[in-house]
């Protein structure tokens, strides 16, 4: 194998991981105010939302808020079933479901 890409593999990998370890291993042993716990709890949920926004809401490029839209009615029912039900095993068989049976009725 090229040395080149064995390089390029090993640097990339250090980018990738360095900057996610170095807080962990620099603020393990602080406790960190009660604030900043809270605010760093709302990341992940944030940073999932945006996420699944981007997938749900944009269709062949442009926004698409209608019934065309393939991903918006399984979201849409998916979101009222873990709404109701609390539970992430029904939200994951709701989401599939609606969109295996979208899929068959439309796709």
């Amino acid at each position: 194998m090229d040395p080149r890409v064995v390089l390029t593999i090993i640097g990339m990998s250090l980018l990738t991981y360095v900057p996610r370890m170095l807080p962990a291993v620099l603020l393990s042993r602080r406790k960190l105010p009660g604030p900043m716990l809270t605010w760093l709890g709302f990341l992940p949920p944030a940073i999932l939302s945006a996420l699944v926004a981007q997938e749900v809401f944009i269709h062949e490029g442009r926004l698409a808020i209608t019934a065309d839209n393939p991903a918006l009615v399984p979201a849409v029912v998916t979101a009222i079933v873990a709404w109701r039900t609390q539970s992430l095993a029904w939200t994951v068989v709701a989401g599939l479901g609606a969109a295996a049976l979208y899929g068959l009725l439309y796709g």
